[in-house]
């Protein structure tokens, strides 16, 4: 393999009453609260992310969790783009 590389978009479709407050969590995030120092697992590196305005760009910088209070309707939450290390960026916990 030369190269690989992957690109990808939350679409959201929100339908909610209120103002709710959202969140997604990266998968390295679940990794860093379960991990213990001799079981070290790499976590996702993101290359360049692109967050919708709704988006606390704050709390994503300090604890890489995206929160947000969605508009209503359809919207592109984010865009992202990963290359090195590959692994998937999210896992959905019903």
């Amino acid at each position: 393999i030369l190269r690989n590389e992957v690109t990808g978009q939350v679409q959201m479709n929100t339908k909610l009453t209120g103002m709710p407050e959202c969140k997604f969590g990266l998968n390295d995030k679940l990794v860093i609260e379960k991990e213990t120092n001799s079981n070290r697992k790499p976590g996702v590196e993101i290359d360049d992310c692109t967050f919708h305005r709704c988006v606390r760009l704050g709390k994503f910088d300090a604890d890489r969790t995206i929160t947000f209070i969605p508009p209503d309707g359809e919207f592109e939450l984010m865009r992202y783009r990963v290359t090195d290390n590959i692994n998937l960026p999210f896992r959905i916990i019903p």
